[in-house]
């Protein structure tokens, strides 16, 4: 009898310190079956007798020298975890016209970046200082950060797992370009079922002007070996400045790389709400817990994406993509 290939999500969180590893996980697998629960309680109940499953990859000790206290969040989960979706509240400030301004304005900085120095606050520019740590590889940061993501893929296949990748934020940046060395650097792609970004700012100009493979032509300029690409935003994130991706990488599908690419970035409300940071619609706890999350981890748990998990990797086809403005 073929016993069922291992399942592994891996989880890159991203920018500002973070609880140690052994502190952080635990809410965040809460948050993971919470979400799958609320559309697939039988999903998750298997999950939750597979906890080994779910992998951390923690990068903040190498950008940071502090540990964030986690106590500042035990609010905030506890109420994403209790309400079913964000308050009428929360919908109103995520939607309200000074939010909605300040994307305008992100927006326009990051197709001109000579405006920032106008328009940027101090949360914009703390996210633009640590955003090139990392574009720039300061003192070989991003490097680092990379091979973290990389061991814990290299790690995964070594089990013949079938695997989901998850990168938040900044960490979705870091994921992609894994895979990019993976692919094109080492020429060993790893088969991904699934790569999900989260608040991701992989739709901006500024980082995809960075992103390692952008020079490269046809194939060259991106990872190979995912199956599905869905990313996700909530409404008045803006750290996903635009929110999109699907627009800039479908050069990806037309050369055969991925199945699908899609975005969810219009209905999704974050509902993380804490007494040190009132309604924070970035944090991870907050992503994890929507159902359309929890759906589409539910449903890869039970086998929606085992293609190619077995490490069949699917050839380009020999297309150029057609230009795009990315």
């Amino acid at each position: 009898m073929t016993m069922p290939a291992p399942r592994r999500i891996l989880f890159v969180h991203g920018r500002k310190p973070k609880p140690p590893p052994e502190i952080f996980r635990p809410p965040l697998w809460r948050c993971v079956l919470e979400g799958v629960r609320r559309v697939d309680p039988e999903a998750e109940a298997s999950m939750r007798g597979n906890p080994e499953c779910f992998r951390l990859v923690s990068w903040y000790d190498i950008f940071y020298d502090t540990d964030r206290d986690i106590a500042q969040d035990l609010d905030g989960i506890e109420r994403v975890i209790r309400i079913k979706e964000a308050a009428p509240e929360d919908v109103a400030e995520a939607s309200s016209w000074h939010r909605r301004l300040r994307r305008a304005l992100y927006r326009l900085s990051d197709r001109f970046p000579a405006l920032m120095e106008r328009f940027a606050d101090q949360w914009i520019r703390d996210t633009v200082g640590d955003t090139l740590r990392y574009l720039q590889d300061s003192d070989g940061l991003a490097t680092r950060v990379r091979e973290r993501v990389i061991e814990a893929l290299e790690e995964a296949r070594r089990e013949g797992a079938r695997v989901l990748l998850i990168g938040h934020s900044l960490g979705s940046v870091a994921a992609y370009e894994a895979l990019w060395v993976l692919s094109h650097e080492r020429r060993r792609p790893l088969p991904v079922d699934l790569f999900m970004t989260l608040g991701s700012p992989l739709g901006t100009h500024f980082i995809q002007r960075a992103l390692l493979g952008y020079h490269s032509a046809g194939s060259g300029r991106f990872p190979h070996g995912i199956r599905r690409w869905h990313n996700l935003a909530t409404v008045g994130d803006l750290a996903a400045l635009d929110p999109d991706v699907a627009d800039d990488f479908a050069p990806m599908l037309e050369l055969g790389l991925l199945e699908t690419l899609r975005d969810n970035t219009r209905e999704l409300y974050g509902a993380f709400r804490s007494a040190a940071e009132g309604l924070n619609v970035h944090r991870s706890y907050g992503y994890l817990v929507q159902p359309a999350v929890g759906e589409l981890v539910g449903g890869w748990w039970r086998g929606g994406g085992s293609a190619g998990a077995r490490g069949h990797l699917r050839l380009p086809r020999a297309r150029q993509p057609a230009k795009k403005g990315t």
